[in-house]
């Protein structure tokens, strides 16, 4: 764009100095033109870089997940493969069920066991009770039963919590898909044992639910930058398309200079951080962006609220980038 804007001067010297001859042709007019030029373009470009800068650093990031079940057990049927579209709840694969199903029976038949063991001393309080009233029971005895009432409910609340947490886990057996998406990496296969192990995941799955674009600005080029400005972007995936949208988020800060609770002292070389600052978009068309791949990469421009003549020529330059894209690289 810079060699653009540079042509369209160079094409006035010709004019001046040639068709209409405002000026004579001699060393001292031709170093004037020149120098009016090069203060004149490099004001034009300072002006188009500060109020609408231009990142050829932006991409389509989603969140990936390790897909971990929560009980230990071995795999018995496997649903899915590599880049296969699901929905959130599909099943995954499934795990040997018998062990948490005993679990279960063994529990129920608990509860059952309990629950009659609970209506009798139910009939023997009431009858305490009453026995109690006409001096045919002492008190003593009495409050056995009423002992023995409140442990059996306590008893009953006690297996009831463990049956709840045995049928969760003999649901965790089935494992699904946490979000619409597709898994990455399938390393699960039938007859595998797979535990809770976080860092062995036999699963990574891909959210496809959530599509965030961020670019990267130096720091100089985005300290005008706001929520809400709006953007265009150039997908190489896509090219012909400029995409609409806007700033909704701004992060001040690099990785650079964070410090972290340690015993040894920062250590400084003497050499500029030149850490980027990341401006987070969100497309104007939401159909859109789900269909973005993961991984795209774009241009994008940003069109802050001051220097509003400058802001065409950043949309010309996106939208000749965007007509050059069909041109492939290898």
């Amino acid at each position: 764009m810079i060699a653009f804007i540079t042509l369209i001067y160079a094409s006035f010297y010709f004019l001046v100095f040639g068709k209409f001859k405002l000026l004579q042709k001699n060393t001292r007019n031709i170093s004037v033109f020149i120098g009016v030029g090069v203060i004149i373009i490099g004001s034009v470009v300072f002006a188009w870089r500060t109020f609408a800068p231009i990142s050829p650093d932006a991409r389509v990031v989603r969140y990936s997940v390790n897909i971990v079940p929560y009980v230990k057990s071995y795999v018995t049927e496997v649903l899915v493969e590599d880049m296969q579209p699901l929905k959130k709840g599909d099943v995954l694969w499934r795990m040997e069920r018998a062990p948490f199903q005993a679990r279960v029976d063994q529990l129920s038949a608990t509860r059952k066991q309990l629950n009659a063991e609970q209506e009798l001393n139910r009939i023997n309080l009431a009858r305490a009770k009453e026995l109690l009233k006409t001096n045919a029971m002492s008190q003593y005895e009495a409050d056995v039963q009423q002992a023995l009432f409140e442990a059996g409910s306590a008893e009953i609340q006690s297996v009831e919590a463990q049956l709840a947490n045995a049928e969760w886990d003999l649901e965790q057996t089935v494992v699904r898909a946490p979000s619409d998406g597709f898994p990455v990496v399938v390393r699960v296969r039938p007859g595998q044992m797979v535990g809770t192990f976080v860092g062995q995941a036999p699963m990574v799955y891909m959210n496809t639910e959530e599509t965030n674009i961020i670019a990267s600005f130096s720091q100089s080029a985005s300290r005008l930058i706001q929520l809400g400005d709006a953007v265009d972007l150039v997908f190489s995936a896509h090219p012909g398309q400029v995409y609409a949208g806007t700033v909704t988020k701004l992060a001040r800060f690099t990785g650079e200079a964070q410090l972290q609770q340690s015993n040894m002292m920062p250590t400084y070389s003497g050499r500029p951080i030149s850490g980027r600052w990341p401006v987070a978009v969100t497309l104007d068309d939401p159909k859109a962006a789900s269909k973005l791949p993961q991984g795209s990469v774009a241009v994008m421009a940003v069109y802050t609220d001051m220097g509003k003549p400058f802001h065409v020529i950043s949309k010309v330059a996106l939208r000749m980038k965007a007509w050059t894209g069909f041109l492939t690289r290898p």
